[in-house]
């Protein structure tokens, strides 16, 4: 019952032109084991998924919702875990992009944006810490190995399946539910 309060309640507040973003959080973290109970059930085709759920949930398109529904996922227990990921990541790129320049991999990124400085960063990162185990033949880059973008017409588990993340040897279970 109260599920249904908040679900509710949490349409109306996303209806108005300006929503309250604490508010709208709030109900996301009363409501949490409902959506997940609603967006990990049988009850929806594989491909309607994104659909139904951002047709449920339009406060799901802002990703500063998106990040909170991460932190709710990955470490509930911890409300700057948004905040603290974004300071590792921006300290993260600033020494790897020194180092990157440094070794000559890269141009300084002085003029990218932040997405292309994350791009290219990332296309990079390969490069400037080697492994030694061979790309996969299938692969075009060896950045591919790091970040691949799902095309719509690729499932998930079938991608993973093929290529499973491996660290030393040991097989990691890659199937994470989002």
């Amino acid at each position: 019952m109260a599920q249904a309060r908040h679900y509710t309640t949490l349409q109306q507040l996303y209806r108005k032109t300006k929503q309250n973003r604490d508010d709208v959080a709030q109900l996301l973290d009363l409501e949490f084991e409902g959506r997940r109970a609603f967006i990990d059930s049988d009850i929806m085709r594989e491909q309607d998924r994104p659909a139904k759920i951002l047709e449920a949930y339009p406060c799901l398109r802002d990703i500063d919702h998106v990040l909170d529904e991460l932190r709710r996922i990955l470490n509930n227990n911890n409300s700057n875990y948004v905040e603290e990921l974004r300071e590792r990541w921006l300290e993260f790129k600033s020494r790897v992009s020194f180092y990157g320049v440094f070794k000559k991999a890269m141009k300084p990124p002085m003029s990218l944006s932040a997405e292309e400085q994350a791009i290219n960063l990332l296309t990079v990162l390969p490069a400037l810490f080697p492994s030694n185990v061979a790309v996969p033949k299938k692969m075009t880059s060896a950045s591919e190995a790091l970040i691949h973008v799902l095309l719509p017409t690729e499932d998930p588990e079938t991608f993973l399946n093929r290529r499973p993340l491996t660290i030393k040897d040991k097989s990691i279970n890659a199937n994470r539910s989002f």
